[in-house]
This record gives C-alpha cells, structure tokens and sequence, in this order.
C-alpha cells in the first residue's frame, strides 16, 4: 500500500502533484484533476466556505461562506460579492437551472431561494432539525436533498418530505444530485465520498484520507458535463475536483 504524505494544504509547496496518483479503498482508483487546485484565503471571503456551487457555461464557482456568496474563477480570484438580504449562517448552497441559488439556514430550518443578485425569492420551511448541513437539487428543481447528518431528507420543490434515507453514523457534510437520481455525499467524520444510486443504495466509494491532516469537507457540487466532481474544505478554505472518469 502506498502511503502518502501528509502534509497541510497551507504550505506553498503542496501542489497539485501531491494528487496525481492518490488511491481509493475499494476497488476503485482515481486521480484528483490536474484542471484545478484552487485556494481561497481567510482575508478573501474573511470566513471559511460551508458550501459550494458550480456553473458550468462560466467555469465560475460560488461559495458560501456566513451570509455572503462569492463568485469564483478558476484560479480562485473573487470576480464578485452577493450579500444576502438575511444575515444569518447559511450552511450549503447549490444553484438551480435557472440561474438561483438554494441557500440552507440551519438555524432556522429553512432553504431560501435566491437570485442572482442576492434579492430572496422565496423561503421554504424544512421540518426541524438542529443539524442541517448540505442543500442540492435535481436538474428540474422539483426535487430537493437536504443532508441531516446521520440521514438524506428528500423534498418536492415547496418542502413537503418525499422519502427519507438513512445514513447510519453518518456525519454528511456536502451533497450533489447526479442526473440520474442519484445523490454524491461526503462524510466528515470517514472522510469518504459515496454515491448513492436512485434506490439510494451505495455505487461507489472514494477514501479521501490521506489527502492532507486536517481536511474537513463542508460541500460538494458536480459539472455533469465534465465528470468532476467538486469538493469544498472548511480547514484551508480550498477547493479540489475528483475526475470521475478515472472510476473503475
């Protein structure tokens, strides 16, 4: 078995050739996409990101971070600040086909629906629970994921509770619906991404231990088009990309 070096993200000289031959558990193997490696700092969005989304005609990725969103390019240069009329935390955000956002506030139990200048849509009511953490959707918006921690809430487009799946001892931080139904989700406490299929049963897994020390994944958000899948950290406030293509 190969062991790799650990080392944190913070220092210069962990490039993206500390990736390039990382290995799964499982049967699987892949290789962390040498198309990005990108870094936010502290000073930047002055909070660590809890959440992350990705647009796939700009390339742009917007992460959450308190009760701001930040527009993104691909060096991780902030192109623009989208402050959102409610100032409370908001744990996870993902982006709907139209061009909105969906912003998880925990505290309250609600997801708001956002545009794209930050002016709130609409709020719609999650039955509650102290430990929301991650917010996707399906690519029609009529279906809504909601991770609450040891289990995968799923939701009609108005927050009425469709189905419930169940993560035992699960800590899911990030979530990101796939176009088939299924659902990618990234555990805190095993550091392990998996993909449930539409029965909500597990397809693939992909260890990310190893990676660095102190990791702490906060999100998820998938570019179906280019087969990567992104993942956000709370500890370096970074951001990786898994190229799906690689999976076994």
């Amino acid at each position: 078995m190969h062991v790799y070096p650990r080392r944190s993200l913070a220092n210069p000289d962990y490039t993206q050739r500390s990736f390039n031959h990382l290995k799964t558990t499982m049967k699987l193997r892949l290789i962390i996409s040498a198309a990005l490696f990108l870094t936010l700092t502290s000073a930047q969005v002055g909070a660590a990101p809890e959440g992350v989304a990705y647009d796939a005609d700009t390339g742009h990725f917007y992460f959450v971070a308190e009760s701001t969103i930040y527009q993104t390019d691909q060096k991780g240069g902030i192109k623009k600040r989208i402050g959102l009329e409610d100032k409370v935390r908001f744990r996870g955000i993902t982006r709907t086909a139209k061009g909105q956002f969906l912003a998880l506030a925990a505290s309250s139990s609600e997801i708001h629906l956002i545009d794209s200048e930050g002016k709130l849509l609409k709020r719609i009511k999650l039955p509650k629970s102290p430990s929301y953490r991650a917010v996707s959707c399906s690519e029609d918006g009529k279906t809504i994921y909601v991770s609450d921690r040891s289990r995968i809430v799923v939701l009609d487009a108005d927050g009425k509770k469709t189905k419930v799946i169940n993560i035992p001892n699960g800590d899911i931080q990030g979530i990101a619906a796939t176009s088939d139904g299924g659902l990618w989700m990234v555990d805190d406490e095993t550091l392990v991404v998996t993909l449930l299929d539409k029965a909500g049963k597990k397809a693939h897994e992909i260890s990310l231990k190893g990676l660095t020390d102190h990791i702490d994944p906060e999100g998820l958000s998938l570019d179906p088009e280019g087969g990567i899948l992104y993942v956000c950290f709370d500890r370096f406030s970074g951001l990786i990309g898994i190229d799906l293509s690689k999976l076994d």
